[in-house]
């Protein structure tokens, strides 16, 4: 089957749409699916890291003039044109599709009709906004979502939801178990921050300067990639105070870097999951507007605690006492919202269906 996923990843819109897709790709290209990707060109973009990972990168017309987001929730301006203009670039691209796969913000229900009028194959949403979709699946990977959410405005799809389905990297299903029988050493911390792969607004250097405060320190990680606008001041901060802080540009083995840490401060994007299936209990710190409903399921399953912004440089090392204080509990919490087999029950179910 000719698979084609339309997604985008920038400075704006971040790496997890992208990533999570190229998790699900492995496994379908993996079942002898011929998977295309379909992302338009710009700064910030993972075109050539996916071309890198072995799967063909179709690249939309770049923007001579890019728009610039007013706010982290205009995602008309993440798409860069019209939604008739990326679905015509779209159909230029994909023409012999079988399978369209969304996962972007900034496609809606007028991107999908527009397509399935040109093209008779079936269409499956990635979702956690609860939009209208004429997509024949939707999937939304949110913990404590109900299907009945979408069902009311699609009524003609089939919803999947919660985070059993979380698209995960394999490697952190073979992990989770291990993160199960493990017990963590309490009294030597690790921790590990994780803001994203862009952080437009150094909340990464934020969260840095609150924890050169705290006495002790713990050892701790900061991942944050080379393309980031402010990575060299977080690379020159690591470097300045390299007794207890290291800087790890890029890793291939997220699951693997994970389970070296106990702890986490990041962004609930759905580096969520991967941080609650290894048993990170997390302090979230919203980024954009798409991310407060992530952090709310995550508070109320008592497997995160949330911090906005704003609150870094005064609450956030009273957040990790409490956080400590209720570790073993969260942890065990955290493992139970996600097992990290989400791809392999979505394959599952695109076979049980007869989509593959």
């Amino acid at each position: 089957m000719k698979v084609y996923f339309r997604v985008d990843a920038s400075k704006h819109i971040g790496s997890g749409h992208v990533m999570r897709c190229l998790s699900l790709a492995e496994s379908l290209k993996a079942k002898g699916h011929e998977i295309h990707f379909v992302m338009r060109p710009q700064e910030g973009d993972l075109c050539d890291y996916t071309d890198s990972r072995g799967f063909i990168v179709k690249r939309l017309p770049k923007i001579v003039e890019p728009k610039l987001p007013n706010n982290t929730a205009d995602y008309e301006a993440w798409l860069q044109v019209s939604l008739i203009d990326d679905a015509q670039d779209f159909l230029l691209a994909a023409p012999d599709a079988e399978l369209i796969i969304i996962d972007h913000y900034g496609i809606s229900l007028e991107w999908e009709k527009y397509v399935k009028s040109f093209i008779k194959c079936k269409q499956f949403a990635i979702d956690d906004l609860v939009r209208a979709h004429c997509a024949d699946l939707i999937l939304d990977q949110t913990y404590d979502k109900k299907a009945e959410e979408y069902l009311r405005i699609s009524p003609f799809s089939e919803v999947l939801v919660g985070s059993k389905y979380a698209l995960l990297n394999p490697k952190f299903s073979e992990l989770h178990m291990a993160s199960i029988n493990k017990s963590p050493r309490i009294e030597n911390h690790k921790l590990l921050i994780t803001m994203g792969g862009v952080d437009n607004m150094n909340v990464t250097l934020k969260v840095l300067s609150a924890l050169s405060r705290r006495a002790p320190k713990f050892q701790t990680t900061v991942l944050l990639n080379e393309k980031a606008p402010h990575y060299s001041s977080v690379a020159s901060f690591c470097e300045k105070h390299n007794t207890w802080v290291k800087h790890v540009p890029f890793s291939e083995d997220m699951a693997g870097l994970m389970a070296e840490h106990t702890i986490s401060i990041g962004a609930p994007g759905s580096t969520s999951w991967e941080r609650a299936c290894i048993g990170l209990p997390s302090i979230l710190i919203p980024l954009a507007e798409n991310q407060r409903e992530i952090c709310k399921s995550l508070v109320v399953a008592d497997a995160s605690i949330s911090l906005e912004i704003a609150e870094i440089s005064e609450f956030l090392n009273n957040k990790l006492d409490d956080l400590l204080k209720r570790y073993s509990i969260m942890r065990r919490r955290a493992l139970n919202l996600c097992d990290g087999r989400g791809v392999e029950r979505l394959v599952e179910k695109l076979s049980l269906i007869g989509w593959i």
